[in-house]
């Protein structure tokens, strides 16, 4: 039975793994070797990634463009600094992406911020009016959708998310949701769904439909069951809930997911 009060899976790269990854991607140069001068601030940036690869590997790779001395690395680590709130990993790779146009951080009072016609594939908000984005051209083309703080009314997001068919990363957490939003299924590319932190109570059994889902994070909701509909996501690697009736039947579709490596139904 898979459905139990223990996680199973991996939280993140060990230490080690981090760091191999690390000085890979910022010591290219020199093989991976990291400079006893900067040894320090690699650390403390380290720290900062918790563990997610993706954080690690995009700031060190930002990190290997910049000018390696120990002034440069205090710079950035102090711009990764005390805004960035507990496991918001994906707050840290927003702001390493953010100086090689990899991404548009959408902050309030920036009604300039999007050019009419721009094309954007990556966009974090963070506590701006959902409107602003319709406003500011198409949002066709985005394939990352980060939104963080309490502004974004549910009403305004479907909004967004029916004009964002591209999308492959959607991160919803703490947004005030109260039910499951619909336009999100509708999203038939999507990999990475965050509904964490949010007061939505179930999940829709078109959530089959999301047939390339490898991460669904539904931690600290209301979700007590999962439909039976789940077996579908057969590309599914990441299942993370709350809680889980272990009656309600979705542990057996759960145990047909050939690609999980981590599950947790406490």
């Amino acid at each position: 039975m898979l459905c139990q009060k223990d996680c199973l899976g991996v939280n993140g790269l060990s230490w080690q793994k981090g760091w191999s990854l690390f000085c890979k991607k910022a010591f290219k140069k020199t093989a991976g070797y990291c400079p006893p001068e900067l040894e320090e601030w690699a650390n403390k940036i380290l720290k900062k990634c918790e563990g997610l690869p993706l954080a690690v590997s995009a700031i060190a790779t930002l990190l290997a463009k910049k000018p390696q001395t120990p002034v440069e690395w205090k710079k950035l680590h102090e711009s990764l600094g005390a805004e960035i709130r507990p496991q918001s990993s994906l707050s840290i790779i927003s702001h390493a992406l953010q100086p090689r146009n990899f991404i548009t951080v959408l902050e309030p009072n920036c009604s300039n911020a999007i050019d009419s016609g721009e094309k954007i594939r990556r966009l974090s908000v963070q506590n701006v009016n959902m409107n602003l984005l319709k406003s500011r051209g198409t949002l066709s083309h985005i394939r990352t959708l980060l939104v963080f703080g309490e502004k974004c009314s549910p009403s305004e997001l479907e909004k967004v998310l029916e004009g964002s068919k591209l999308l492959r990363v959607l991160d919803l957490q703490s947004v005030p949701l109260k039910e499951f939003p619909d336009s999100a299924i509708g999203l038939s590319l999507l990999r990475y769904l965050n509904l964490s932190q949010t007061e939505i109570k179930s999940v829709p059994k078109s959530i089959g439909n999301l047939v390339f889902l490898q991460t669904l994070d539904l931690t600290h909701t209301l979700v007590t069951n999962l439909p039976k509909t789940i077996y579908k996501l057969q590309e599914m690697r990441n299942l993370l809930v709350y809680s889980c009736d272990e009656t309600s039947g979705a542990v057996q579709g759960v145990e047909l997911l050939q690609e999980i490596s981590e599950l947790c139904l406490p």
